[in-house]
């Protein structure tokens, strides 16, 4: 946490607050834990064939359906959902290359950002699936 600053932590969370208020209609002065949150998009169930995929495979599902929308974004990098998709499938065939069928660890160690999760899904998708 960053100490110098001068603004006090309330008014760092002023413009939400507001935006709680509009969205709401709600008392600033209400505690947080009794507001009701309107979620901006309404929650989809899973289907119990959604539950049953590997992590691979339903995000497969998901480039498939959304390949050009924005999938991670960092300080670094924008990634459309086809984008990570290449980045992950790319990893995992240069692992499979160094490690044949042979399973065996595979350490991450890298800061944050968008790469890791295409690392995570590029190791996830090294392991055959079936």
């Amino acid at each position: 946490m960053d100490r110098s600053r001068k603004d006090p932590p309330s008014s760092r969370f002023s413009g939400r607050r507001v935006m709680l208020k509009e969205q709401n209609h709600i008392n600033p002065q209400q505690p947080i834990a009794r507001v009701r949150i309107k979620p901006v998009h309404p929650f989809t169930p899973f289907r119990d064939e959604d539950i049953e995929q590997s992590i691979p495979e339903r995000f497969e599902k998901q480039v498939r359906a959304y390949g050009q929308r924005l999938a991670i974004k960092s300080d670094e990098a924008s990634l459309s959902f086809d984008d990570l998709n290449r980045t992950a499938n790319k990893l995992a065939r240069r692992i499979r290359s160094r490690c044949g069928d042979q399973l065996e660890p595979i350490a991450l160690l890298f800061d944050h950002g968008a790469g890791v999760i295409a690392a995570m899904l590029g190791v996830l998708k090294t392991v055959k699936q079936g």
